[in-house]
């Protein structure tokens, strides 16, 4: 059935305007309208907005849809599934201009961009959260994907720990990687203790010299992807104050966080998290109380799954469709991002040459099997040739 026909039989006074063909939802817009006269003595009354999401499950039942999605934003607008989502690419979204670490999420249900800047205080981490099979990794995958072919190892650099060992182990080999991807929760607390080490120390550094921004000392900014951060958390009580302490100061100094879990409990997601994690992702959910926890209010246990999504940034709710990155897409990115292969030191001598960054410039190996010519003096053969004669004398006069 029509949604103005659902619309009419649940005596919901609105006219459908606007109509958008999104990724993954079909968008009509509503006008309120008025319910009629109660009496000549009374006024027609204007329909409340509360009233009519109220009414989704009654509006999802009549359309014959599982859910519905009402939010006011700019309009009432009601979001209605597809039945065969379109897949959005990292291409269909648009590349932010003016951006100092641009990330592209995905396209609203109005087609749109979203992204979000890591350089800017609105959305210096990144928190993401969702159900098992939601989209969680898959929108990992993008954000790395994304980061890697827009920056150099110059320019960029990742530390990625993954306690479950299979989701981050493809990119084991970008050489964008700081370290190797962690997945022990006691190398996790080191790597998190030396990464706030480094931060007080570019924080030294950027006092020394005057500056207010890591933008300004030209160094390289360094994202920390922790794919199960509840793993990490309920296993060592540390790692939820070091996660803290870099949330809090890391921005400046360039360090920036992307955590992510499949459970979105207050114990994990605590207080602390949220006020230093102003730009979420919530993706599908199990309940209301969940969507609360990620997002302070209740929507994200109506999301569809695969990719959809509701972005929290600047107090405001963006629902959009996830960028997907296929796996030999991936594959080919790393082929050709890959750590220079490892060098058989045995006896080998090898020489490193750095920058003024610190950054390695020039390796210069010298095989082990390399002899060095040396100029060889003749009182060596001199003394050899005498031992020999006097060894053969000693021979003949012995015969005699």
């Amino acid at each position: 059935m029509g949604l103005d026909k659902v619309l009419k039989e649940l005596k919901i006074p609105c006219v459908i305007g606007n109509v958008v063909d999104g990724p993954q939802v079909e968008s009509y817009r509503l006008e309120p309208g008025f319910y009629p006269y109660a009496s000549k003595n009374t006024p027609p009354m204007r329909i409340k907005v509360q009233s009519i999401i109220n009414r989704a499950a009654d509006i999802a039942i009549g359309i014959g849809a599982k859910d519905v999605y009402i939010r006011n934003d700019d309009g009432v607008w009601i979001e209605i599934p597809k039945e065969e989502r379109d897949i959005v690419s990292l291409d269909d979204v648009e590349e932010p201009q003016g951006y100092g670490l641009p990330v592209r999420l995905g396209l609203t249900t109005r087609g749109d961009p979203v992204s979000i800047d890591m350089a800017s205080p609105p959305s210096p981490h990144l928190l993401i959260a969702g159900a098992t099979g939601a989209g969680k990794s898959v929108c990992i995958n993008s954000i790395i994907y994304d980061l890697v072919k827009r920056y150099t190892p110059d320019e960029l650099q990742l530390v990625m720990i993954d306690p479950k060992r299979i989701e981050l182990a493809r990119f084991k080999e970008l050489k964008h990687l700081k370290c190797d991807v962690i997945t022990s929760v006691h190398t996790a607390e080191d790597a998190l203790r030396n990464l706030i080490e480094q931060m007080e120390m570019r924080y030294e550094n950027m006092e020394m010299y005057g500056y207010t921004d890591i933008s300004q000392a030209d160094g390289p900014r360094i994202v920390v992807i922790i794919d199960e951060y509840a793993d990490l958390v309920l296993q060592n009580p540390f790692i939820p104050m070091l996660v803290a302490r870099l949330a809090q100061k890391g921005r400046a100094a360039g360090i920036h966080l992307v955590l992510a879990t499949q459970r979105p409990s207050v114990d994990v997601i605590d207080g602390v998290i949220k006020a230093n994690f102003p730009a979420r992702i919530a993706f599908s959910v199990a309940t209301g109380m969940d969507s609360r926890v990620i997002l302070d209010r209740s929507g994200a246990e109506k999301l569809t799954g695969m990719g959809d999504g509701l972005l929290l940034l600047g107090g405001k709710i963006t629902r959009f469709q996830g960028i997907f990155v296929d796996d030999d897409s991936i594959a080919e990115l790393v082929s050709k991002n890959k750590k220079p292969a490892p060098i058989d030191e045995g006896g080998a001598h090898i020489e490193y040459e750095y920058n003024d960054k610190g950054y390695m410039t020039k390796m210069t190996v010298t095989p082990s099997n390399y002899v060095e010519e040396k100029e060889v003096s003749p009182v060596g053969g001199y003394i050899v040739m005498a031992v020999v004669a006097m060894l053969l004398f000693a021979c003949l006069i012995g015969a005699l």
